[in-house]
């Protein structure tokens, strides 16, 4: 037998959190017969967070700013981005009071005239009525008694 260079088998590929493992295979270079066979096994790649990401913050969602991993884009968030609105800032004045509650009540009314961009069932009947409006009021006069997440 001639042996040929060796090729690889049954490769299975490394991944950033896995090694990898493939057959190194030798055969006759002319009849094909298999010489020997050895199973190596890959370290795994481990991440590589090279590559930068960020999603911005909107009215009521977090944003981030950070770094994604160019092997297998796995996030690692270096810093959050807080969420632009307050909630309970129902006419977007970057504070709670009594004009939000009036807000509120006049969406239970019209709510194509006073659209609300922010869950506002604060009492957590599963409806949106009067009675969250007079929640919103209640909160800022007491807010540890009027919660409102």
């Amino acid at each position: 037998h001639t042996p040929a260079e060796a090729v690889r088998e049954n490769e299975v590929p490394a991944t950033c959190t896995a090694a990898g493992s493939y057959d190194e295979v030798v055969k006759c270079s002319v009849c094909q017969a298999e010489l020997s066979r050895t199973p190596k096994t890959v370290d795994a790649l481990g991440h590589d967070y090279s590559v930068p990401a960020e999603k911005e913050a909107t009215l009521f969602e977090e944003g981030y700013r950070g770094h994604t991993c160019s092997h297998c884009g796995d996030l690692k968030i270096d810093e959050v981005l807080p969420a632009l609105a307050i909630p309970g800032d129902l006419d977007g004045n970057n504070e709670v009071n009594d004009d939000d509650a009036i807000w509120l009540l006049m969406y239970t009314f019209f709510p194509e005239e006073y659209p609300v961009y922010q869950p506002v069932d604060y009492d957590k009947n599963g409806e949106i009525n009067d009675d969250d409006a007079i929640w919103l009021l209640m909160h800022t006069f007491f807010p540890e008694d009027y919660p409102i997440v």
